[in-house]
């Protein structure tokens, strides 16, 4: 065709071929202009046909108008020639600038927000690409970016009708292999419509091209790399690839859409983040759960991530209230190997309040922000959390648990040195009210509910806000808002499913501020000093950072960024931020009750939760917090081996346990609504749901040793009981017990289940049969119960004198309690299951390598 005429365009040479056509350089005799001329095959007008549907579709993408997508200037047919002139892109494809180790990081990082920015804009028209890949972007000499061949696109709505979108796209290319294959998202594969996430999952491939110079997937055939791009996890990434670039990468070729980024626009955000860092990468290292982590943490939930120094500051447009000015520096204040909490600036932004614990001691500390002697205000056995200064900086009010006390207590204490004061027994976590008048709180008394409760700064005048149900059973990290009208509270149903409330102080149920998916938490909220949003901590851009959040229905901005894990902020009244960044680990260890020696089967960075053994004890199951923030259950020998993963569904997946015949491996989802009980093949299969179901939460399941009934605990009206069910799926399942109750576990003979009320460690132990009689407590405190093999022991969890978790047993014949020795953990909330010969206890464990305090401070205070 070359020097034929179509219409008024005069073709000049072929420039490629695209989706159902060819390219050519054309001119535009009317407007003398060069366009890019995509001509479809002859026919292609013919209505009801697919080309006439992409003509449709090209048509509906023409309206078009972004500074990264190439415009479409014209849709048209010419006899029976059917072509789309567009914009004609001078330079080359973005995969023709890829050398064998990939592009630097900074071109990397500025490609892939010049195209999340295209797709941003195109969704946000109702627009999906559906062929975005390396050699459908171009880059001008200029270095800007332009998304080409919108030809395939469709309209989301149509998209979602389109039953044909994985046929349609597999006809790309003579090779089996080529083309849109190599970018398809699983979700396609599989014969699901395309959507949003379907261009997010090609964005992420095009993002490991860049980065890796080679694709995630491989395959010889399209069989082995359909099989691949399903099934298998990407090639792991050089080390030269930063890890919050890996990390952002993973999210978005997660397999379940759920867990990839929901919008184009957040990982623009979080490609910009990094971007716009300060600082050096410090070297790969992993994140920590807290060594006093409360219950909150239910069901494990720190993401184990690289600790960098790569951190920034930016203003979003939506949010002009973020609390310091953009452009912001880092600062490192304090490095540690012990322990560090807090910080808490004064309000004027000139001292420091934080806890360093190490050795067994934790101490309260104030300095200077400019620097010079820090200053001890305490110096006992106490454990102490969660300083704060008062608002006129000479007070601080922390948490403290003394020596074998069973409750923790605020005190408060001079600033500047002198005596704490105890205040509120029963009560952790305090904040202030802007006028210091009052502090907010969260209390528990014993064997009730959570309540976030406030009183005059003297403890007097006590008032309850809200209190904790089955459903949201923690509470955490209270703030104030600077007018006094407003708490923002973190609220869980315990693990990584955390979400921020807004909560009146003059009493109402309050409501949710943040609306994240599955697997995403969002929690440490504190208002800015105009009271115009929170910053809080969130792993929401692929990584545990700081955001912002501001009131007037704007969108999230990240705040930090790099790999984090950042948290616990706090912001004086000039915007400066203080936070904390840790490194840590996490242990799946063997105790040997006999020898009492610990081996450790498996160290990882993420999260481990929750083991259980297989009734040959020759395997071990266990949760495990994946690193794009998904739960799901894997498998490893007891003997020591490489793990396998067993289940691979859209929501988190925990608390696995086993059939007795083995067969099978029990587990419930987490982080959506309702929570649900489901089963997968113990030697791999797709898992499936369990039968007797309705729409309440039921989660914790149990079954008895001969294989007959099935335990769990079902939430519903706001509370939580027991419920027994056949086995098999049969019938309908019978409330055990009417008062609130929660983790059954059968004892070996079937005759006895114990529970625990809720799911913290001071419930005490229960026992009860099967047929609702012979209650009975057993204990006064603990929670978590696993039966020792032979019955006559039941194993708990519990809370010793230094605050971390310890594990005591309670003997029938005896009915005396004993604690564990020479087992050591950091933190709490470390579920653990016996070995079926007895011999063995599994467990895991938080093992911390350092902890730093950063500033981050407005660019008007360099």
């Amino acid at each position: 065709m070359i020097g034929s005429r179509l219409a008024q365009y005069l073709i000049l040479e072929k420039a490629g071929s695209g989706g159902m056509g060819v390219i050519y350089r054309a001119r535009d005799e009317t407007l003398h202009r060069d366009v890019a001329l995509k001509v479809l095959p002859p026919g292609s007008a013919g209505h009801g046909t697919p080309r006439e549907k992409l003509l449709r579709e090209a048509r509906a993408s023409s309206a078009l108008n972004h500074p990264n997508i190439c415009t479409i200037y014209e849709v048209g047919e010419s006899g029976e020639q059917a072509y789309i002139a567009m914009e004609y892109v001078e330079g080359e494809p973005v995969s023709h600038r890829i050398p064998a180790d990939g592009l630097p990081t900074e071109t990397v990082l500025d490609y892939g927000a010049q195209a999340a920015a295209a797709l941003e804009h195109a969704h946000s028209r109702g627009i999906l690409h559906r062929d975005l890949k390396s050699a459908n972007v171009r880059v001008t000499p200029a270095g800007q970016l332009k998304v080409l061949d919108f030809g395939l696109a469709i309209s989301i709505k149509d998209a979602s009708l389109d039953g044909s979108t994985r046929a349609t796209s597999l006809d790309l290319g003579a090779s089996p292999i080529a083309g849109t294959l190599l970018y398809m998202a699983p979700e396609i594969l599989r014969g699901d419509p395309a959507d949003i996430r379907s261009d997010i999952w090609s964005l992420g491939v095009m993002l490991y091209e860049l980065a890796a110079g080679a694709l995630p997937f491989q395959g010889r055939t399209e069989f082995e790399l359909t099989t691949a791009i399903l099934r298998e996890s990407p090639a792991p990434l050089s080390p030269r690839v930063p890890p919050g670039l890996r990390a952002i990468i993973l999210r978005c070729l997660s397999k379940q859409p759920a867990q990839r980024y929901q919008h184009a626009g957040e990982v623009r955000a979080a490609l910009e983040a990094l971007q716009s860092q300060t600082g050096p990468v410090a070297g790969p290292v992993v994140s920590p759960a807290r060594p006093w982590r409360m219950a909150l943490l239910a069901a494990g939930s720190i993401v184990v991530l690289a600790v960098s120094a790569m951190f920034i500051f930016r203003r979003h447009a939506a949010a002009p209230a973020l609390p310091a000015a953009a452009g912001g520096q880092l600062r490192l204040l304090i490095s540690s190997e012990g322990f560090l909490d807090g910080p808490a600036l004064s309000p004027d932004g000139k001292m420091v309040a934080y806890i360093e614990a190490s050795g067994g001691r934790s101490q309260l500390l104030v300095s200077r922000v400019a620097g010079g002697e820090r200053v001890r205000l305490t110096d006992d056995d106490s454990r102490i959390a969660g300083p704060q200064f008062s608002p006129d900086g000479e007070r601080i009010a922390f948490t403290r648990r003394r020596p074998k006390a069973e409750t923790s207590e605020i005190c408060l204490i001079p600033s500047l040195g002198g005596e704490a004061q105890p205040l509120l027994s029963g009560a952790r976590s305090p904040a202030w009210s802007a006028d210091g008048s009052r502090l907010v709180f969260i209390i528990q008394k014993p064997r009730e509910p959570e309540m976030l409760a406030t009183s005059a700064v003297d403890g007097t005048d006590m008032r309850t806000l809200l209190q904790a149900d089955a459903f949201f059973p923690f509470f955490g990290n209270p703030t104030w808002s600077p007018d006094g009208k407003t708490i923002g509270v973190t609220r869980s149903r315990g693990g990584a499913n955390r979400e921020i409330w807004l909560v009146p102080t003059a009493g109402g149920p309050g409501h949710r501020l943040t609306a994240d998916p599955p697997g995403i938490f969002t929690d440490d909220a504190v208002f800015s000093p105009d009271g115009r949003g929170v910053v809080h901590r969130s792993n929401r851009g692929g990584a545990s950072n700081l955001w912002w959040q501001p009131f007037d229905g704007g969108p999230p901005a990240r705040i930090t960024s790099g790999p984090g894990p950042d948290e616990s902020p706090s912001i004086a009244r000039d915007g400066v931020i203080g936070f904390r960044n840790s490194r840590s680990r996490e242990v799946l260890f063997l105790y040997d009750l006999a020898t009492r020696q610990v081996s450790t089967l498996l160290s990882d960075p993420s999260t481990l939760w929750s083991p259980a053994f297989s009734p040959d004890g020759r395997e071990i199951a266990y949760s495990r917090n994946e690193p794009d923030g998904s739960w799901h259950v894997w498998v490893i020998p007891a003997g020591g081996g490489a793990p396998k993963q067993l289940t691979h569904g859209k929501v988190p997946e925990v608390y696995p346990r086993y059939a007795p015949d083995g067969a099978t491996v029990f587990f419930n989802t987490w982080g959506s609504d309702p929570l649900s009980l489901w089963r997968a093949p113990r030697n791999g299969g797709p898992a499936s749901p369990l039968k007797f179901q309705n729409a309440s939460s039921d989660a914790y399941g149990d079954v008895s040793r001969d294989g007959r009934w099935f335990a769990f605990v079902r939430t519903e009206g706001g509370a939580s009981r027991i419920y027994i069910v056949a086995a098999d799926g049969s019938g309908q399942p019978r409330r055990l017990t009417e008062s609130p109750s929660s983790i059954p576990r059968w004892s070996p003979d079937g005759n006895w289940i114990a529970f625990s009320p809720d799911r913290s460690f001071s419930g005490g132990i229960f026992i009860i049969h099967p047929d609702g009689t012979g209650l009975r407590r057993l204990t006064e405190t603990g929670g978590w119960p696993a039966w020792w093999p032979g019955g006559k022991q039941v194993g708990f969890q519990a809370v010793g004198p230094d605050g971390n978790e310890q594990i005591r047993v309670y003997s029938f014949e005896t009915s005396a309690v004993r604690t564990l020795p020479g087992l050591s953990f950091i933190g709490q909330n470390f579920p653990f299951d016996v070995s079926p010969d007895g011999k063995r206890l599994v467990s895991t464990n938080y093992v911390h390598v350092t902890d730093e305090i950063w500033l981050l401070e407005p660019s008007a205070k360099k």
